[in-house]
């Protein structure tokens, strides 16, 4: 309708355009091979017309000789000849079955059929032999007939499949196109979410320093005042524990000076011991030198030979004869609990008990001379009516020892 209203010396110029043979032999071919390299799943149908045009009523004069297998228990020598012996219904039974790949494959094999017949036929023609050239003839006539029918049909199935190859072209690059920019919106996507992730990152990095910022100032001032509490002493725990270690510290130097008065008391009693020892031995000996030259009365010598007896008691490595009379508060004091007195000690310990000195002392009023305990010399606290000078005599009872020793 178009092209009616167009002039009449206006042409397209596809229309005006002439071509040569050999330039039409040469699009021929390239339809031909676009169309026979095609899958079989998109020239099945131009397959069928093939097949079907060569069943033509008008053909079957020449197509009758290659309908049907050869056999070849009667031709014994067509497979020395023929290496692939093949038929028009073996053909069309491998199209049914799908066993050609591309429309090529089974005109490959229409042509295989002809080409047989000539090679194997063609000595017998050659010789005159009339089966021989009729079957040559037939053959030659029907390989013209298929090369008719691919130019037909090769023209509808050329531009189908190049409107094929097209739109599959073009469905490709679109696909490629959609492919592309999903991946393009796919990577802006995942950017833009990249730059959201730092964004958060960042600001909670920024507000995760900001609370370290808060917690390190919060402790520094709350360092600072606690130990300006401690330096001011503004805090009562600390009052509390200074002074209790106060206390502790009192205690342990009153302690540390009670247990050297007792050491120095302990040395002191000892050494009055020992002085009273050696006095009682040198009066011993000076009485035992003045005992030939001076008599003495009956009581005297009684009193020195108790004396004497006492002494080889208490010594047990010398043996004293004599020994001048003691006096009876003397006698007493020794056999009597050595006691001094030492302050008061503020936590009210209870009273220590110390050995001085094992001693074996006869006593006057028994007769039998037992054996006394080991004198103890008792260490306990006084109150502040229970002095030294309340007792009498250096240091409490031993005073009254070194008296009685003086």
């Amino acid at each position: 309708e178009g092209d009616s209203q167009l002039p009449t010396h206006v042409k397209p110029a596809w229309f005006t355009m002439t071509l040569s043979e050999d330039e039409r032999d040469l699009c021929r071919r390239e339809r031909e091979q676009t169309m026979l390299a095609a899958p079989i799943a998109q020239t099945s149908r131009d397959c069928e017309k093939l097949l079907k045009g060569l069943k033509q009523t008008n053909d079957k004069k020449y197509n009758w000789h290659f309908e049907a297998p050869i056999d070849l228990l009667a031709n014994p020598e067509y497979t020395k000849v023929v290496e692939r012996p093949l038929s028009r219904s073996e053909v069309e039974k491998k199209f049914v079955k799908e066993e050609y790949n591309t429309m090529g494959d089974l005109v490959a094999d229409i042509r295989l059929i002809y080409n047989n017949a000539i090679k194997y036929n063609g000595a017998a023609a050659k010789k005159g032999i009339e089966i021989g050239k009729d079957i040559c003839d037939s053959a030659r006539i029907m390989l013209s007939r298929v090369d008719e029918k691919l130019v037909v049909i090769g023209l509808d199935a050329a531009d189908r499949l190049g409107k094929t190859q097209v739109d599959q072209s073009m469905n490709r690059h679109k696909i490629e196109v959609q492919r592309e920019a999903s991946e393009r919106k796919d990577a802006e996507a995942q950017h833009e979410r990249r730059q959201q992730l730092m964004a958060k990152h960042e600001l909670s990095q920024a507000e995760i320093e900001k609370l370290n910022k808060e917690e390190q100032t919060r402790l520094a001032a709350f360092d600072t005042a606690r130990h300006s509490a401690v330096l001011g002493g503004t805090s009562s725990n600390v009052r509390l524990m200074r002074r209790k270690a106060e206390r502790e510290k009192a205690a342990l130097m009153e302690a540390r000076q009670t247990w050297q008065i007792h050491r120095l008391s302990a040395a002191t009693i000892w050494t009055q011991c020992r002085r009273f020892a050696n006095t009682s031995k040198e009066k011993q000996s000076s009485s035992s030198s003045t005992d030939s030259n001076t008599p003495r009365d009956a009581n005297n010598s009684n009193i020195r030979k108790r004396g004497a007896d006492d002494l080889n008691d208490s010594s047990s490595t010398s043996k004293v004869v004599g020994r001048p009379p003691l006096k009876r508060k003397a006698l007493e004091a020794a056999t009597t609990p050595l006691c001094y007195s030492l302050p008061k000690h503020r936590s009210n310990a209870t009273p220590l008990s110390m050995i001085i000195a094992p001693s074996r002392v006869k006593s006057r009023v028994n007769r039998q001379r037992p054996l006394l305990p080991t004198p103890l010399m008792h260490v306990f606290s006084l109150g502040d009516d229970d002095t030294t000078e309340n007792r009498g005599g250096r240091g409490g009872g031993g005073g009254a020892v070194v008296d009685a020793m003086e």
